[in-house]
């Protein structure tokens, strides 16, 4: 049958169900009734009453990250984007019928000593700069 998207990243198939995804379906050589040679993703318009006006049909989303640690004490959220990229998050939207346009990683300036300060916020200057770049 259809592929199924994984549990740890889209939840269960009722999950699905509830946020009006019950129409996922991923076809593939394993879902083949031929056998044998590949057969590429099927991308079927989706049935209109389940389909939000807002979004056009093929539904695309745009893969921009954003290595970006400044705001906040802990380490490696600079490192996100990559290992979002190298576990798959692409191929886990496909397979939810969303086209991904890979747009690649922002680049931010480092935070400056006579940026203007804010008490209480880290570095808010230099997370104001990198949210108007994500912003453009």
């Amino acid at each position: 049958g259809p592929e199924k998207a994984p549990v740890s990243l889209f939840g269960s198939r009722y999950s699905l169900a509830r946020r009006g995804l019950s129409d996922v379906t991923v076809m593939s050589e394993k879902t083949s009734i031929f056998g044998g040679g590949i057969v590429k993703e099927q991308i079927h318009p989706p049935d209109k009453s389940k389909h939000p006006p807002f979004l056009k049909h093929p539904k695309t989303c745009a893969l921009i990250g954003m290595p970006f640690s400044w705001g906040q004490p802990r380490q490696g959220t600079d490192q996100g984007p990559e290992l979002m990229r190298k576990r798959g998050i692409a191929e886990y939207i496909s397979k939810l019928q969303w086209r991904t346009e890979e747009r690649g990683d922002l680049k931010f300036d480092e935070p400056k000593l006579d940026d203007p300060a804010s008490q209480g916020l880290k570095n808010a200057y230099a997370v104001g700069k990198a949210c108007e770049t994500l912003s453009k």
